[in-house]
């Protein structure tokens, strides 16, 4: 399907430039230009965990120009597809998606997890960059959460590394603490809100590191509200 780029809303503007960005991700190792169109990319779809209009596009694009590049290229790809699961959007913000007409934060997670299968098959990569950045995106999938966690047990299972097979069942983990943490954000005490609001908590960005550990759920919790007031107070 052929996106028309120009007509998009990412944070700073018309997504026009967002395609030479996506093809950035797999530069040549040693270059700065992969980690500047990685930042460029979750900064301009997913910033302070809040979605916009452009992130199912760019998911999509990533996710199909994914076997094809570098493991370089794929950690880093990887990292912005676990920021854009990890983002949210007002229900009420519509978009169009595969003839469907969606909430944005549906439509962005789909494009991203209705590709589990590849997901899986890269956590038997060759390279162990690329196996642990698959392993933390499927630990923050949502509506594909089952699949997620099959992929992530088989792969457990089969690995001869007992130190991956601990990192693995510790993907799983934050797959049902990550789904603990949005269970608690409809009970959350108003004075906590105020308190993450004073605080800014956040935890969205560490492009240095490709296993993206994540901390306990109260923190989690407080993260998110934070997103959820920067996108309602935009």
């Amino acid at each position: 399907m052929v996106v028309d780029w120009g007509s998009l809303r990412a944070a700073s503007g018309r997504a026009s430039a967002l395609p030479a960005a996506i093809s950035r991700l797999d530069a040549q190792p040693g270059s700065a230009d992969g980690e500047q169109a990685f930042q460029h990319l979750v900064g301009e779809v997913a910033p302070d965990g809040g979605l916009y209009e452009a992130a199912p596009p760019v998911a999509a694009a990533i996710v199909g120009a994914l076997p094809g590049w570098s493991a370089a290229g794929q950690v880093r790809g990887l990292r912005v597809l676990w920021h854009i699961c990890a983002a949210g959007a007002p229900a009420d913000f519509i978009v169009s998606y595969r003839g469907e007409t969606v909430p944005l934060e549906t439509a962005s997670h789909r494009a991203v997890q209705d590709a589990h299968v590849l997901f899986a098959a890269l956590l038997t990569a060759a390279q162990p960059a690329v196996r642990h950045a698959s392993m933390s995106l499927l630990s923050v999938f949502s509506v594909r959460a089952t699949q997620a966690e099959a992929a992530l047990s088989q792969a457990a299972e089969q690995t001869a590394d007992p130190l991956e097979r601990d990192e693995l069942r510790a993907a799983i983990r934050d797959l049902h603490e990550w789904h603990e943490g949005e269970a608690q954000l409809g009970q959350v005490d108003p004075a906590l809100v105020d308190l993450a609001a004073r605080r800014k908590l956040t935890w969205w960005d560490e492009p240095e590191r490709t296993r993206l550990r994540k901390p306990g759920v109260v923190r989690r919790v407080r993260a998110r509200i934070i997103a959820r007031l920067v996108r309602h107070l935009r």
